[in-house]
């Protein structure tokens, strides 16, 4: 999580939003004249900054208000260039007085996901399907956010906790039977047995280290993605049973392969099939169409939603999930090494036995950074 200290090309400008707010101001004046009603207008002028770096590449960007200071850099913003060099322009920028800004190497392993609308759940074609999939529900997510481009590692989680829970350990063999072999880079596999109250804990304290060294932008923060969050990111605009399409089988991801899945067929036996018995390296199989890997199979990870039995419905915005109740577990997505390809499918939801204190070497998470709570 650590940026590379590296500064990189980056111009200043000022951007003024002049040509929508002057046809504001024209209508305004017009239409008051009508009206006879008095109009206040006012426009607010930003720093545009003009960053060149890689395309894709995740860049933190700090400002400072004395050049004279070296340790007084705050950050101002996270952006994936998108092309370069990039219009970026900082919002939070007062309309008096002046900022000097520079940008550095952020987190690598971070994918910046857009805002936009998508059909959360799976149609009734769906192929066995679950209840808790539907009524599909069309969700509108207002802001967009980064997340893990990975399931967090054994070796991200020791750095910050100082700690390394998981089974899968350098040594181990894998389990029921799998061919995968003895595990020799643990630091690259998925951390698992954690419970959900071990996955918060880490994004908070990887905020309160990120926030002292000055690398988060005022209000951002590391947390668990909601349930919609993780759907939407994981679909990647596909609308299929699989960021794949239809179909999950041997080679395409991590998870029991002797049991694969087409949506117009169902589960499909497959003897002879490899089947590792473990979890494996993160980004060992092909990513979605955002840059996210291991969305299906591998480790099921956390969200930060209570479990329901199913979706609302309708249309809603920036969907939470319910409140907990007495038996309520938290949301669990994507899948696990031992899983049929059935249970690795976008909509399906597994919070049946996700107790927050539960812990299983099939369990881990992947971050979000984003602006306050979701």
């Amino acid at each position: 999580m650590n940026p590379t200290q590296k500064q990189f090309p980056i111009s200043t400008s000022k951007l003024l939003r002049s040509l929508s707010l002057s046809c504001l101001a024209i209508w305004a004046v017009r239409s008051g004249a009508l009206a006879q009603a008095p109009v206040g207008l006012s426009i607010q002028t930003y720093a545009g900054l003009s960053i060149t770096g890689a395309v894709g590449m995740v860049y933190t960007v700090q400002y400072t208000t004395n050049l004279t200071e070296p340790t007084d850099w705050q950050g101002a913003g996270i952006v994936q260039l998108p092309s370069s060099p990039h219009l970026w322009v900082d919002t939070s920028a007062p309309a008096a007085g002046r900022r000097f800004y520079r940008a550095l190497k952020g987190p690598t392993n971070l994918v910046w996901i857009p805002p936009g609308t998508f059909t959360m759940g799976s149609p009734a074609t769906e192929v066995e399907r679950a209840s808790t999939e539907g009524p599909q529900t069309v969700v509108t997510l207002t802001r967009g956010l980064f997340m893990g481009k990975y399931e967090l590692t054994q070796g991200e989680y020791a750095e910050v906790m100082g700690s390394n829970p998981s089974y899968f350990r350098n040594g181990v063999a894998p389990l029921f039977g799998g061919s995968g072999g003895p595990v020799t880079d643990e630091l690259r596999h998925p951390v698992e047995t954690v419970d959900w109250y071990d996955a918060t804990d880490y994004c908070a304290r990887l905020t309160e280290r990120e926030r002292v060294a000055r690398r988060l932008p005022a209000g951002w923060l590391y947390r668990l993605p909601t349930d919609a969050e993780w759907e939407y990111a994981c679909r990647g605009g596909t609308t299929g049973a699989f960021h794949y399409g239809r179909l999950l089988g041997t080679g395409m991801a991590n998870f029991y392969n002797v049991q694969w899945y087409d949506s117009s067929i169902g589960t499909m036996f497959n003897p002879g099939q490899p089947f590792l018995g473990r979890t494996t390296v993160v980004g060992s199989y092909e990513g979605n169409g955002w840059g996210l890997y291991d969305m299906h199979g591998n480790v099921l990870e956390w969200c930060s939603d209570w479990g329901s039995d199913n979706l609302p419905g309708g249309r809603v915005i920036d969907p939470q999930g319910p409140g907990p109740t007495p038996s309520s577990d938290h949301v669990l997505h994507g899948g696990h090494w031992n899983h049929f390809a059935r249970q690795c499918r976008s909509a399906y939801r597994a919070y049946d036995g996700g107790d927050p204190g539960d812990r299983s070497d099939k369990i881990g998470f992947r971050v979000v950074l984003a602006p306050g709570q979701p």
